[in-house]
């Protein structure tokens, strides 16, 4: 696995990445080291990548960063890393992650820290590894991932049409990233709604029953955040699917 190169724009980053296949990408995890433990038990030793939404509403984050740590991850940050990322980085908690619908106190407890108030929250922010927080730190908004040389994006919510990265998309992505980073994160897009760009986009965000390929989009996010839900890698230059389920 070799770093080809990285843009940054202050937090904003995309990275290229380029390894030699077969490779997997995980789909949203949110704290189930349960079923994230099984899907890299099938997966082998191939080098491993994840959509984002490794944490929230499951149990388990602390132990699903330190499966990942220790087969080497990559991947890049979703919606629900947003306040995480923030908190690790010492810039201050949102509130908005413990909200039901968000889960984040399932991630902090996860780690010992007590759900209080925010300041008491922030003053607990040394109970979360420094590993940990380096490597969430470190994750990219985008990734370019070239699989024995034939290219795959990688962004958590895909690429709307309306960011028209199809035209140049390596120089239009960069373009687009400073301003509208969120929609890389943030929009809840169905295949039809994304941009085509030079290669396919792998995202998660909609969890759906099954995962999805449309050809210029594949849809990985299985629910692995609700109790009947599946946690799903696709299997890359092949197109696989591996999916685990709620035993």
């Amino acid at each position: 696995m070799s770093d080809v190169g990285a843009f940054d724009a202050g937090t904003v980053r995309m990275d290229v990445i380029e390894v030699r296949g077969p490779v997997a990408v995980i789909g949203d995890i949110h704290g189930r080291a349960d079923l994230l433990a099984r899907l890299l038990a099938q997966l082998g030793d191939m080098p491993v990548f994840v959509v984002g939404d490794v944490c929230d509403r499951g149990p388990d984050t602390r132990e699903v960063i330190e499966l990942l740590l220790a087969r080497g991850a990559r991947g890049v940050r979703g919606n629900h890393e947003d306040w995480l990322c923030q908190f690790v980085d010492g810039r201050g908690f949102d509130s908005v992650a413990l909200s039901a619908m968000f889960g984040g106190a399932a991630t902090l407890r996860s780690y010992g820290i007590e759900s209080r108030s925010p300041r008491e929250i922030e003053a607990q922010r040394f109970k979360v590894p420094l590993s940990h927080r380096e490597w969430l730190s470190a994750l990219p908004v985008v990734m370019r991932l070239l699989v024995d040389g034939a290219p795959y994006w990688i962004a958590h919510a895909g690429v709307p049409l309306s960011l028209a990265v199809s035209i140049d998309p390596v120089r239009r992505m960069r373009e687009i990233l400073p301003e509208h980073h969120c929609d890389l994160r943030w929009s809840a897009l169905d295949p039809d709604n994304m941009d085509v760009l030079d290669a396919p986009v792998i995202y998660g965000h909609v969890p759906g029953k099954e995962p999805v390929d449309a050809g210029h989009a594949i849809g990985i996010d299985t629910g692995a955040g609700r109790r009947d839900g599946a946690l799903t890698a696709v299997v890359l230059p092949a197109r696989r699917f591996v999916t685990v389920r709620v035993a």
